[in-house]
């Protein structure tokens, strides 16, 4: 960002997962995880969205050095792929993870597992344990 002051940051929310990533071949590329995913091109002057359709609540975005339209980033949904600097979104379905706030045991049935998601729903899951 330069000479950048926080100023320019102003009315934009600074979550516990607020940080900024600098795209590594261009530094007035910058993007910033929040409530969506928000990118600059002029050094952090101006922001606009580019989370376009994906889950929200972005924590983490990863900029491929040798090609910086490839783009991953993090949300409360799960990973998303960019490979055209973040104008379009492919969610990596093919990840089975989540954000869980609270895991616990039934207790008349302990082998059932009682899980709170963040956001995305609750979920449950039995497993089974060989007889003796």
């Amino acid at each position: 960002m330069g000479r950048a002051g926080p100023q320019q940051l102003d009315g934009l929310a600074a979550f516990y997962f607020a940080n900024l990533i600098v795209d590594p071949k261009n530094e007035n590329k910058v993007y910033k995880p929040d409530l969506t995913l928000i990118m600059s091109e002029d050094g952090g002057r101006s922001f606009s969205g580019i989370g376009n359709g994906a889950h929200g609540d972005f924590h983490d975005v990863w900029v491929n050095p040798d090609n910086t339209d490839h783009v991953i980033a993090g949300d409360d949904g799960g990973v998303w792929y960019s490979y055209d600097g973040g104008n379009t979104w492919w969610k990596g379905n093919n990840l089975p993870i989540s954000q869980f706030y609270h895991v616990s045991a039934d207790n008349a049935d302990p082998i059932t597992s009682l899980a709170g998601c963040r956001t995305t729903a609750c979920g449950w899951a039995t497993r089974s344990i060989p007889a003796g």
